[in-house]
């Protein structure tokens, strides 16, 4: 038996994401973690809201980040 085992079968249990843990970031740890159990209960409807307000906070804190203007998204970029 491998020693990483135990651990790999108990991370595969975990529902935590562990880059939330550290950033420690409560309100997106317990997002993730109701998007998890949302999906579990199949409520896919609540999997797409949670998964786009998980998003839109992680946007919101990145700084390279830069919003497109959606009205601009046609072809040649004509508005």
């Amino acid at each position: 038996m491998n020693d990483a085992d135990p651990a790999t079968k108990d991370d595969a249990t975990r529902r935590e994401v562990s880059a939330l843990s550290t950033a420690g970031d409560a309100i997106e740890a317990a997002l993730a973690h109701a998007l998890g159990c949302a999906a579990e209960a199949e409520r896919f409807d609540v999997v797409a809201q949670l998964a786009r307000e998980l998003e839109a906070r992680r946007l919101a804190r990145s700084e390279n980040v830069i919003a497109l203007n959606p009205a601009r998204r046609g072809r040649g970029g004509a508005t």
